[in-house]
């Protein structure tokens, strides 16, 4: 077993020089974090330093522990005082990535006894596809679940009869900043190549595809946003056009299905942020975008919900904070406002002279939409952690 150790955030394989705006907000985070980070490793070296797992419960606590295992894995955990590993699975048939996890407790079983050790399933964790529920209320769940994800391991991990290690590699994880290769049946650790085999798929960062990594702020008076450009024309990096206000995605849908948007537009989604029904991903929204932009139209979307790189040629101000329903600008909008944004610039902003756009009242969200996105497929159950969550700027974070 290995251990992460309180300097391992400073003793990693030697890197290029980071970009100097890259270093200063590393430093910057550094000294911010500096108290707590030291609090938690701190808590770290004291669970480090406990004794082993069986040794720290009761007699019984240790017979409901281990009544599961075979009798001679119980008597190594016990009397020989032999590692106990706990394993947290996200094992399901629904992700085609996580249906091989089937098989990974037998395959840690069989490898820490191989090595003295023992292993136990502690429990599981969900994980939904996003691709499967894209467009439906169950993607109203896919923000929260990580929540979820996090307690589900927490409740998994409560036991409190398994022995903690760093990483399955040696020296931590530096070791994943070189190659896995086979030696025999070994695995052995081997520095990347200094050039790519294929500059086409990877290269360094003395010739990277984009200086930027594709991804931009954009401010201004409809709020705070972020946009992925790097698979959107240069020429559709900057869209001004009149908004059409939609308070749900399915309004979009049907208008287009309806033949109302063929013309040169900015697509305002509001009231899908984390508040609102949990920040859903709205990647059906890309394909009659995308659609439209062919036909020669110049569209955009603008919304306080949520892509995670599904939004493709379609320039999108996506996680716009503060969201509609919290107070946000997006509630200002109204259908003909000359939108414009502007990745170039880095502006994201309606063409309303200052003194009306102040005095607009906040639209405030129908009462039966509203109430639709509270129940359904547990969605009663999440009630409290909308009522908690934090900006999508700050996280989108339930628990803090």
């Amino acid at each position: 077993m290995y251990w992460l150790q309180p300097d391992f955030f400073y003793t990693t394989l030697p890197m290029t020089p980071l970009h100097p705006v890259v270093d200063r907000v590393t430093q910057r985070i550094r000294e911010r974090s500096a108290a707590t980070r030291s609090v938690y490793l701190q808590r770290l070296e004291t669970l480090r330093q406990r004794d082993p797992g069986a040794d720290r419960l009761g007699c019984a606590n240790v017979a409901h522990a281990f009544a599961a295992l075979p009798k001679d894995e119980r008597f190594k955990v016990v009397a020989q005082k032999a590692p106990n590993l706990g394993i947290v699975t996200a094992y399901n048939d629904m992700l085609s990535a996580h249906q091989p996890y089937e098989g990974y407790p037998a395959l840690i079983r069989e490898t820490a006894l191989k090595l003295g050790a023992t292993a136990q399933v502690a429990g599981a964790v969900p994980a939904m596809c996003d691709g499967v529920t894209q467009g439906y209320p169950g993607m109203e769940l896919s923000l929260f679940s990580r929540d979820t994800i996090a307690m589900s391991t927490a409740i998994a991990l409560s036991h409190d009869v398994f022995d903690a290690v760093g990483t399955v590699a040696a020296e931590g994880l530096a070791a994943y900043g070189r190659k896995p290769c086979l030696d025999g049946a070994a695995v052995r650790w081997d520095d990347l190549p200094a050039a790519s085999g294929d500059d086409s798929v990877v290269r360094t960062v003395a010739a990277p595809f984009s200086a930027t990594g594709g991804l931009k702020l954009l401010t201004g008076n409809m709020g705070r946003s972020v946009i992925k450009v790097s698979a959107v024309p240069e020429d559709r990096h900057v869209v001004e056009a009149p908004a059409i206000v939609f308070d749900s995605q399915e309004a979009l849908l049907a208008a287009f299905k309806a033949g109302a948007l063929e013309r040169d537009f900015v697509a305002v989604v509001r009231f899908q942020g984390p508040q609102a029904n949990g920040m859903p991903e709205l990647h059906k929204l890309t394909p009659p975008l995308a659609v439209l932009q062919g036909k020669g139209f110049k569209v955009a979307l603008v919304t306080d919900g949520r892509m995670s790189g599904a939004s493709g040629k379609v320039p999108a101000a996506i996680h716009v904070s503060p969201e509609a329903l919290a107070g946000g600008p997006l509630a200002k909008v109204c259908n003909g406002d000359l939108v414009r944004l502007d990745a170039v610039a880095g502006t994201l902003q309606a063409l309303v002279a200052a003194d009306e756009w102040q005095a607009r009242p906040l639209a405030q969200r129908d009462v039966a939409l509203a109430e639709s996105h509270t129940h359904g497929l547990g969605r009663e159950l999440f009630a409290g952690l909308r009522r908690n969550v934090s900006t999508a700027e700050t996280g989108a974070c339930s628990w803090l």
